[in-house]
Protein backbone atom coordinates (compact mmCIF):
# COMPACT_ATOMS: atom_id res chain seq x y z
CA UNK A 1 0.00 0.00 0.00
CA UNK A 2 0.95 3.76 0.32
CA UNK A 3 0.63 6.60 2.35
CA UNK A 4 -0.72 10.53 2.00
CA UNK A 5 1.39 12.56 3.83
CA UNK A 6 3.98 15.37 4.28
CA UNK A 7 7.01 14.40 6.32
CA UNK A 8 10.62 16.44 6.26
CA UNK A 9 13.33 14.91 8.16
CA UNK A 10 16.40 16.74 9.59
CA UNK A 11 19.62 15.67 8.60
CA UNK A 12 20.57 12.48 10.17
CA UNK A 13 23.15 10.18 10.19
CA UNK A 14 23.45 6.67 12.37
CA UNK A 15 20.55 8.30 14.70
CA UNK A 16 21.88 11.71 15.56
CA UNK A 17 21.59 15.21 13.93
CA UNK A 18 24.23 15.97 11.71
CA UNK A 19 24.53 18.69 9.30
CA UNK A 20 26.11 17.58 6.13
CA UNK A 21 23.58 14.27 6.24
CA UNK A 22 20.93 13.79 3.68
CA UNK A 23 17.41 16.04 4.41
CA UNK A 24 14.83 13.68 3.54
CA UNK A 25 11.53 15.14 1.91
CA UNK A 26 8.30 12.76 1.59
CA UNK A 27 5.80 14.83 -0.28
CA UNK A 28 3.11 12.85 -1.20
CA UNK A 29 0.06 14.86 0.09
CA UNK A 30 -1.47 15.76 -3.40
CA UNK A 31 -4.55 14.64 -2.32
CA UNK A 32 -7.21 11.62 -3.86
CA UNK A 33 -10.28 10.08 -2.93
CA UNK A 34 -8.27 7.86 -0.39
CA UNK A 35 -7.83 10.81 1.86
CA UNK A 36 -5.45 10.89 4.42
CA UNK A 37 -3.29 8.90 6.23
CA UNK A 38 -2.96 9.40 9.53
CA UNK A 39 0.24 7.85 11.36
CA UNK A 40 -0.18 9.69 14.30
CA UNK A 41 3.56 11.74 13.59
CA UNK A 42 5.63 12.61 16.48
CA UNK A 43 6.52 15.64 16.45
CA UNK A 44 9.04 15.49 18.73
CA UNK A 45 10.59 12.60 16.79
CA UNK A 46 14.79 13.23 16.13
CA UNK A 47 14.65 13.12 13.03
CA UNK A 48 11.41 14.96 11.76
CA UNK A 49 11.47 18.99 11.06
CA UNK A 50 8.04 18.88 9.64
CA UNK A 51 4.87 15.95 9.42
CA UNK A 52 1.54 16.79 8.59
CA UNK A 53 -1.15 14.35 7.68
CA UNK A 54 -4.28 16.32 7.31
CA UNK A 55 -3.34 18.76 4.28
CA UNK A 56 -3.55 17.93 1.06
CA UNK A 57 -0.16 20.42 -0.52
CA UNK A 58 2.24 20.73 -2.88
CA UNK A 59 5.88 21.24 -3.06
CA UNK A 60 7.61 24.37 -5.23
CA UNK A 61 11.31 24.23 -5.50
CA UNK A 62 13.90 26.83 -6.81
CA UNK A 63 17.56 25.67 -7.29
CA UNK A 64 20.33 28.08 -7.60
CA UNK A 65 23.74 27.55 -8.37
CA UNK A 66 24.41 27.49 -3.96
CA UNK A 67 21.18 26.68 -2.79
CA UNK A 68 18.06 24.18 -3.01
CA UNK A 69 14.75 26.43 -1.65
CA UNK A 70 11.90 24.32 -0.67
CA UNK A 71 8.57 24.96 0.06
CA UNK A 72 5.36 22.83 0.94
CA UNK A 73 1.90 24.98 0.33
CA UNK A 74 -1.32 24.10 1.73
CA UNK A 75 -3.51 22.75 -1.48
CA UNK A 76 -6.19 25.10 -0.54
CA UNK A 77 -5.37 28.64 -0.23
CA UNK A 78 -1.74 28.21 -0.90
CA UNK A 79 -0.47 28.93 2.83
CA UNK A 80 3.50 27.75 2.72
CA UNK A 81 2.90 24.89 5.70
CA UNK A 82 6.67 24.33 5.96
CA UNK A 83 10.14 25.92 4.14
CA UNK A 84 13.57 24.72 4.07
CA UNK A 85 16.89 26.23 2.18
CA UNK A 86 19.89 24.00 1.65
CA UNK A 87 23.05 25.16 0.59
CA UNK A 88 26.40 23.86 -0.73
Amino acid sequence: GHVHAYERQHPVYRNKLTADAPTYIVSGAGGNSENHSHLGHKPGALWSAYSNDEDFGIGIFTVTRSSFEWKYLRGAGGAVLDSVTLTK
